[in-house]
Formats: structure tokens, sequence, C-alpha cells
């Protein structure tokens, strides 16, 4: 019997299925203009300067709700204490 025992091993990638609903819930420009209270240009904007993540399905441009506030929440400007 030849079995290998592979020690430290990484668990499995988790499954589409134990991803929470609000985690993919996707939305097209006018959901996120809403979202964030800006223009639909601006969201547009946001997507040409690669600002924000998005999706691209065909010609349908997708935005995943949670990884849009994650990539705004990175370009947040911190107080400075003077």
């Amino acid at each position: 019997m030849n079995s290998r025992v592979v020690k430290n091993a990484s668990p499995a990638p988790p499954r589409v299925a134990n991803v929470l609903p609000e985690q993919s819930e996707l939305t097209d420009k006018r959901g996120i203009a809403k979202m964030c209270g800006v223009s639909l240009r601006t969201v547009e904007n946001w997507v040409t300067s690669r600002k924000i993540p998005h999706l691209k399905l065909g010609r349908l441009v997708r935005f995943r709700k949670a990884a849009v506030l994650r990539a705004l929440e990175r370009l947040e400007i911190k107080e400075v204490s003077l």
C-alpha cells in the first residue's frame, strides 16, 4: 500500500454555496450611484479609472456591493492630527 499523508495541508477553499447572500449581491451602475449618493457619470468614471471592482458580463457591467464598499473604504483619507 503506497499512501502518503500530507501534513500542514491548507484547507479546501470555501464553496460558492457558503458565501453569504449580501456578499455576492450584484447591482448595476444605477444601484451603485444610488447607494453612494453620486451621479451615474461618477460611477462610470470610477469604473474607467478602476477605482471600484466590477464584473463584465458581455456588454453588461455589474458590481458586488460589498466589494465596492471595501474599495471605497480604501480611498478614505484618514484624519491627520497636527
